[in-house]
């Protein structure tokens, strides 16, 4: 048609009746998503990304009910985490929380760093204050899972987004900020660079910054969590809620040999654990964990005190009757090392600590890398009858380890790390927990574990369930040198509310290793086994007074007849080992 006005066509002509019309397209939510590649490297000596050692700390502080603002302090505590490491900034920040164990660690970190400069702000003046210095890229908006149930049950009507926030942020540097925030950004003059509600999945931000994503770690942790969100910020971390299995094995599926899995997850314990060993990752049970990025700083080049250990030399070979060790499980949980292990009266800071041998599980080697000041704590506070035991070098399942892609490679890859550790932290026993203790899968790990663990004194295999699956059996390997290393299994556990035949109360596990001597010295024989104490188990003594931790494991000590001596972890292995190669055992005593 023409418009005889000016000549030309004003109207268009009739569409095609056959012609399906074009759709309006769904705006990019990665349209304002801007980065560029980067390469991590792969270490084969640590299991966590280095942190750089700033000059200054920023003590920033908020309300520790308020989660959005604690996410948003996590944001900019990763992000300036990374200018640390980039050399685009001299600040670190520590988000205010107080508990006797973190104020220790606080303490003991500026002084390890001598930090001398340290400002107080909340956190919409950190904001400006990194934003000023040009650090901040802009925010990204989520909407804050406010739904039905707690931290870590496993909910339907989940909102994941807090999390697909984190992993945008991390890449592109900024800060991740709830909805119902998102008004202040336009005081600090941020702009929106990615609505992480936009329906995106993991698998869809995966696809899209995989070339800025780091494959040496990974986070999983339940949206409602603001916790260690800075760790992954600061290093490109992915981050997934572990709600579904296909993302779990997808995602564990694209990470490195030896990598951490930061947090926990939301299904049974086993099932992502077992998950996470398959692909040859290692769990760091590290989801209430704070600060990481200032309390590791400067870590790869510190030296962490040594612990005791006992050679075979100083054991009383003379003394007579029967034997008996106890070990507390539950030392491969990091954030427990972290908050509270050493410093309540139920653990490390009961009375009864060094009243009698003992063993303790602990994430040794996790700790020199992110937790250094508190392995130097321990150190300095252990009593001499005391072991320390390295439980896994992290969470995993040796007979499941590496399962869907090269077993042995995997389980050497993971053993030089925790042999690495081990020779600098001064532990000699390795500790850890299996699916199946006596499968051929495990003995093939036990195997590889004493050929790359340099001076070790023995092992201890525990069975996810029960903690007493192996009955006291004592498994074998052999070291690079020939001598014969001794997997210990536990026979009893102490664990409440168990109707286990090995397993029970103060009363029963003291009447039972109380039988096991009996029956030994009818036999004219020695018993020398051990016992798992589940960390968790509150018991009831005769009293009535309630307790857990090693409160009962005395309990159960001062039950035991006069010929059995209690003795800690390193001793009780010495003896197996004294029992059946005594020639290997007295060649190491001379050889001192």
């Amino acid at each position: 048609m023409i418009c005889y006005s000016c000549g030309k066509d004003s109207i268009s002509p009739e569409p095609d009746p056959d012609e399906k019309p074009i759709p309006d397209l769904e705006p990019d939510p990665f349209e304002r998503v801007v980065f560029e590649a980067k390469e991590f490297e792969f270490s084969e000596e640590y299991w966590w990304p280095e942190q750089k050692v700033p000059q200054k700390l920023i003590t920033c502080q908020v309300v520790g009910s308020n989660y959005p603002e604690r996410i948003l302090a996590e944001s900019l505590s990763g992000i300036a985490a990374k200018a640390v490491n980039e050399g685009k900034n001299d600040e670190l920040v520590w988000i205010s929380v107080t508990t006797p164990a973190l104020d220790e660690w606080y303490n003991r970190t500026v002084n390890r760093l001598n930090i001398s400069a340290n400002q107080t702000m909340n956190v919409w003046q950190l904001l400006d204050h990194l934003t000023a210095k040009g650090l901040v890229s802009g925010y990204v908006v989520y909407d804050y899972d406010n739904g039905a149930g707690g931290m870590y049950t496993k909910r339907d009507d989940m909102d994941n987004s807090a999390n697909i926030a984190t992993a945008v942020a991390g890449v592109i540097n900024a800060a991740v900020v709830d909805r119902s925030l998102e008004s202040k950004m336009l005081d600090a003059q941020l702009l929106n660079r990615f609505d992480a509600s936009s329906d995106a999945t993991y698998t869809e931000v995966y696809e899209h910054l995989k070339s800025a994503i780091n494959h040496n770690l990974i986070m999983m942790v339940d949206p409602k969590a603001p916790h260690h969100r800075d760790v992954a910020i600061a290093h490109n971390s992915m981050v997934i809620d572990g709600s579904s299995n296909s993302d779990m094995d997808y995602f564990f599926g694209k990470m490195r040999l030896s990598s951490p899995l930061l947090g926990w997850g939301f299904s049974d314990e086993f099932d992502f654990t077992s998950r996470a060993s398959k692909t040859g990752m290692i769990t760091t049970a590290s989801n209430w964990c704070w600060n990481l990025p200032f309390l590791s700083a400067g870590s790869k080049e510190y030296q962490t005190k040594k612990v005791k250990s006992l050679h075979p030399k100083d054991i009383d070979w003379e003394k007579d009757g029967h034997f008996h060790s106890f070990i507390m499980s539950d030392g491969d949980n990091m954030q427990w090392m972290e908050l509270n292990f050493t410093h309540h009266t139920d653990y490390w800071a009961n009375a009864n600590n060094g009243s009698f041998p003992f063993g303790w599980t602990t994430c040794g080697g996790q700790m020199a890398e992110m937790l250094p000041v508190t392995l130097d704590f321990i150190s300095e506070t252990q009593p001499d009858n005391v072991s320390i035991i390295e439980y896994g070098g992290g969470y995993h399942y040796p007979d499941l380890f590496g399962e869907r892609t090269n077993t042995e490679l995997a389980l050497r890859t993971h053993a030089k790390k925790v042999n690495l550790h081990m020779q600098r932290n001064g532990i000699k026993v390795f500790g850890f927990i299996c699916s199946d203790l006596d499968s051929p899968e495990a003995k093939f790990a036990y195997q590889i574990y004493a050929e790359e663990l340099e001076d070790l004194t023995g092992m201890i295999a525990v069975q996810y369930a029960p903690y007493e699956g192996g009955n006291g059996e004592i498994h074998w390997a052999t070291d690079s040198n020939g001598r014969h290393i001794p997997v210990a299994t536990s026979k009893y556990s102490l664990w409440a509310n168990l109707n286990h035949e090995r397993a029970g109360d103060p009363d029963k596990i003291a009447s039972l290793i109380n039988q096991e001597a009996l029956q030994a010295a009818a036999t004219q024989s020695v018993a020398n086994s051990l016992t798992m104490v589940h960390a968790w188990s509150e018991f009831a003594n005769d009293n009535g007074l309630t307790a857990r931790g090693l409160t009962p494991v005395k309990w159960t000590v001062d039950k035991l007849n006069e010929n059995i001596t209690v003795i800690n972890t390193e001793e009780m292995l010495w003896r197996v080992r004294m029992t059946h190669y005594p020639d290997e055992v007295l060649q190491i005593v001379n050889e001192q």
